[in-house]
């Protein structure tokens, strides 16, 4: 989750709409399912209300706004993830 807070805080960093905000977005992006299947596997850091899980949340709706897609992990109870 940290890489890809970080992607985004580099990419706000660059000029609205250019190939390096682009691809910076597109970075946090690909690091989203990895971080959320951690959660899921291990289970969310120690902040309340879900921490890591609702920042993945937050992130993603951001990006989604910003027109870059995010690929999430499927919910427990669907097929198994391996990471």
């Amino acid at each position: 989750m940290e890489l890809a807070k970080t992607a985004w805080n580099v990419a706000l960093q660059f000029e609205q709409g250019c190939a390096e905000e682009r691809a910076y977005m597109t970075r946090c992006a690909a690091y989203i399912p990895q971080a959320e299947a951690v959660y899921q596997r291990l289970g969310s850091e120690g902040d309340a209300d879900d921490g890591g899980l609702l920042e993945i949340a937050t992130l993603s709706d951001l990006l989604k706004q910003e027109g870059v897609p995010v690929d999430r992990v499927k919910q427990s109870g669907e097929d198994e993830i391996s990471i």
